[in-house]
């Protein structure tokens, strides 16, 4: 194994310890959850950034594969439970995107 792959295997497993669940999904608060689901995003951006330049490096595709199946799970019980972060996650007839608070503010925050 050449030190390329030793230092990606480190970095991957560093990020994967970083992206554990450190509680039970029921005890998630909405804050935390987002905060989740934000770590995961910037995971997977730079883990396509990396891939842009190492496009062979197996790690970090099983790596990338990981990190987007946790991100589509949290994205989704997040929305199930306060509604869409994005507006491609509106599930319902009405636009409820518009509803309540945007994700990145705080409840009640007016803008």
């Amino acid at each position: 194994m050449n030190i390329s792959n030793i230092n990606v295997n480190n970095a991957l497993q560093n990020c994967t310890n970083t992206l554990q669940v450190s509680c039970s999904d029921s005890a998630m608060d909405k804050a935390e959850m987002m905060k989740r689901i934000q770590a995961l995003a910037f995971a997977k951006v730079e883990t396509e950034l990396y891939l842009d330049a190492h496009p062979d490096a197996a790690p970090a595709i099983m790596y990338y594969k990981e990190v987007v199946k946790k991100l589509l799970l949290e994205t989704e019980k997040y929305e199930a439970k306060y509604g869409p972060i994005t507006a491609m996650g509106n599930g319902s007839d009405s636009w409820d995107w518009v509803k309540g608070p945007w994700p990145w503010q705080y409840e009640g925050e007016v803008l």
